[in-house]
């Protein structure tokens, strides 16, 4: 029996380059191939637009209440 244990059915699955999916060891690419955790980081101009808008707005909001904290802090 080979040690290949994919069946001869099933595509072959390739990995992304290894700076991007960076594993160092058998546990953690397990648990990357279980769980399914991301590859890349997401594009945000591939988004449809609402999307992209409520980004924007939730960083927006974020960002004012730093700034609000921090002046909060300096008086």
């Amino acid at each position: 029996m080979s040690k290949d244990r994919t069946h001869e059915t099933h595509a072959e699955v390739k990995r992304e380059d290894a700076e991007e999916n960076l594993v160092f060891n058998d546990v953690t690419d397990h648990m990357n191939r279980i769980v399914g955790v991301p590859s890349r980081r997401a594009d945000l101009g591939t988004m449809p637009t609402a999307m992209r808008w409520f980004f924007y707005f939730v960083m927006t909001i974020i960002a004012l209440f730093a700034v609000l904290l921090i002046v909060s802090i300096a008086k």
